[in-house]
């Protein structure tokens, strides 16, 4: 905590949020996240690797700074319902009131309860962020009749009572990463270059969503994680939480192979799509098998598309 009176305040909040959870009442939390374009909010993005400092050239030493740099927020609800559209908004300062309320608001949240929690039977518990109690904000969801936190009973600086706080950190995608090329002496048989955490670049995964043709993220995507095994141990198995929305397997590669793309295909893409279709894919060639496509979807009047090897970066 801050300071002892935001702690006071956090006890004092979370107890009154406590009391109304125990009415039976589902929570709704949003939360967004910003990166920086230039990579620094990465830690290991901020610092250079050389067995001498003081022959490093200053180009590779000194970077310039903006002062307000380009960066990317992502703004997303979650509930036990799962995660709903996801608001990818590009821009040099946090999001104001107006794209918050027409954007997050109107276009995600209210859709999000109206499909999830039409029941009336929840509390949405939003950020502190300025733009969330902004006056136009409060009175859209009183309007709607959406009961929310107020902003003098929201508990402060809670992150362990929100676990959309992990979430958005996870989306930092912030492992360390050690170059596997740095500065060294002409004819240096050795460089060592200091790391972190050594397991912080031993482990990887792939996450492979679907979105439509108006943008929109899908409900569920495939996760892939790297294990020693491609399968999960029996520990693992016991405390791994798995989100209805997300399919998960194991792989010691941490990237996807024939068995996950037919999981792809059969368990993340088959439930979201109906008889007619048009799949677009990257030139892998385990995707590029119309054999295996067809498999899934025999029947469906769809087409697999497959984008021109180099064109998508």
């Amino acid at each position: 905590m801050n300071s002892e009176e935001q702690e006071k305040q956090a006890k004092k909040n979370c107890g009154k949020l406590y009391r109304k959870v125990l009415t039976g009442c589902e929570i709704i939390m949003d939360d967004e996240k910003y990166f920086t374009l230039s990579g620094n909010n990465v830690s290991c993005n901020r610092y250079f690797y050389s067995t001498n400092p003081a022959t490093t050239p200053p180009n590779i030493k000194f970077r310039k700074k903006a002062k307000f740099e380009p960066k990317v927020m992502i703004w997303m609800a979650i509930s036990t319902k799962g995660i709903f559209d996801v608001y990818v908004h590009k821009s040099k300062l946090g999001v104001d009131q107006k794209t918050y309320l027409q954007e997050c608001i109107n276009k995600r949240l209210i859709p999000f309860i109206d499909k999830y929690h039409y029941d009336g039977n929840y509390l949405f518990w939003p950020d502190l962020a300025s733009s969330h109690y902004s006056k136009v904000v409060q009175e859209r969801l009183n309007q709607k009749n959406i009961p929310f936190i107020s902003r003098n009973d929201n508990p402060p600086n809670v992150p362990q009572g929100r676990p959309i706080e992990r979430v958005c950190d996870h989306c930092s995608f912030q492992q360390e990463y050690v170059p596997p090329k740095t500065l060294s002496f002409t004819g240096e048989r050795t460089t060592e270059v200091a790391v972190k955490k050594k397991y912080n670049i031993t482990h990887s995964y792939t996450a492979q969503p679907v979105t439509s043709a108006n943008g929109h993220l899908l409900d569920k995507f495939l996760l892939i994680l790297q294990e020693k095994e491609n399968t999960f141990g029996t520990r693992v198995q016991q405390n791994l939480i798995i989100p209805p929305n997300v399919v998960v397997r194991a792989s010691k590669s941490a990237k996807s192979s024939d068995e996950k793309h037919h999981a792809f295909l059969n368990e993340v893409l088959r439930p979201l799509v109906g008889k007619k279709f048009l799949l677009f894919l990257d030139a892998w060639k385990t995707q590029t098998d119309l054999t295996k496509f067809k498999a899934v979807f025999p029947n469906q009047d769809s087409q697999l598309l497959i984008f021109l090897e180099g064109s998508t970066g």
